[in-house]
């Protein structure tokens, strides 16, 4: 039995880049849950003549970076499925059913939020930015004409794409990262090939999630392109607690997904009793000296810092 789920612990990565995403939405519902936040709607906005324009420049602004994140995406998806054909095809195989794992589960999640009706993450992250774009009056033809209705806008779809790309790209990625986990990469070449694997799926999805971050920052802040200045104070401070939210989420994304891999491929490293072997293996993975170690931590940690860095994005789409 013990052997049994020693063969199948790649499995876990299939659930491993899950597990934030569903937290976050417990988090959302728990606190969607305590606040009226409807009440958005029907509170009084102080935009000026020129709101249809502003706001333009703010979509237009975000429309580039999004479309940099979509970009962005696209690369590391094929990349990782380059990497993944040049694998031996058993090994193709089960990270094939990683994937479909891990997006099967967020597409249950996300199918039985709808079903239960825990909306708190919807409301909070993208029809509270609609309400106060729609308050507006504006007339824009991408606008739903309710925030709550059950219609997918244009608007939702500009939210929306960003936010899926990214969810494949972290499931392909960590698909990749599978590969190289079990028994039968257990010999010498086969964790050399793990820690490459590792190193470079590492810094591809930190690029993936700090531009999530960034996207999503963005969108939060759209809002602020056509408030008064005596209205962006409040809705300012709510558009950097959702960043950093969202920031914590992606950077556990990257602790859970290549900190158990990391172990794991080290545990196997110091079972082979030889000293060269965990030396090259720690200088591929960048875990030679303190200086690395911290570089590697401060990169985990580089989606989170896009919610520190929160008001300079708040600065630039003021100056639109």
């Amino acid at each position: 039995m013990k052997s049994f789920f020693r063969n199948q612990i790649y499995l876990l990565w299939g659930v491993l880049p899950v597990l934030p995403l569903g937290a976050a939405l417990l988090a959302l519902e728990t606190l969607h849950g305590n606040a009226g936040l409807l009440a958005l709607e029907t509170t009084p906005l102080f935009v000026g003549a020129d709101s249809d324009l502003r706001l333009l420049s703010g979509l237009l602004v975000y429309s580039a970076v999004g479309l940099f994140h979509l970009t962005v995406c696209l690369v590391i998806g094929l990349w990782a499925i380059v990497r993944l054909l040049a694998q031996p095809r058993r090994i193709i195989t089960r990270t094939a059913v990683v994937l479909g794992l891990s997006l099967g589960a967020c597409v249950l999640m996300g199918y039985g939020a709808r079903q239960e009706g825990l909306d708190g993450a919807l409301f909070l992250t993208y029809r509270n930015i609609c309400a106060v774009i729609n308050a507006a009056d504006l007339g824009s033809n991408f606008l739903p004409t309710s925030c709550t209705s059950a219609g997918v806008s244009l608007l939702a779809w500009i939210a929306l794409l960003p936010l899926i790309a990214g969810i494949l790209a972290t499931g392909f990625v960590s698909a990749l990262v599978s590969a190289g986990i079990g028994p039968s990469e257990s010999d010498e070449e086969g964790l050399k090939r793990t820690a490459s694997i590792l190193k470079d799926a590492f810094q591809a999805n930190v690029v993936v999630l700090v531009t999530s971050a960034v996207t999503l920052s963005l969108f939060f802040k759209l809002p602020l392109s056509i408030l008064h200045a005596d209205a962006t104070a409040a809705f300012s401070g709510y558009g950097s607690a959702l960043t950093l939210f969202y920031g914590m989420i992606f950077t556990l994304t990257l602790f859970a997904i290549f900190v158990p891999a990391r172990l794991l491929l080290l545990r196997a490293a110091r079972s082979k009793g030889d000293d060269t072997l965990n030396a090259s293996l720690s200088d591929v993975l960048g875990d030679k000296d303190m200086r690395q170690r911290f570089l590697n931590f401060l990169l985990a940690l580089s989606p989170l810092l896009v919610g520190a860095a929160s008001p300079l994005l708040e600065a630039f789409v003021g100056m639109l």
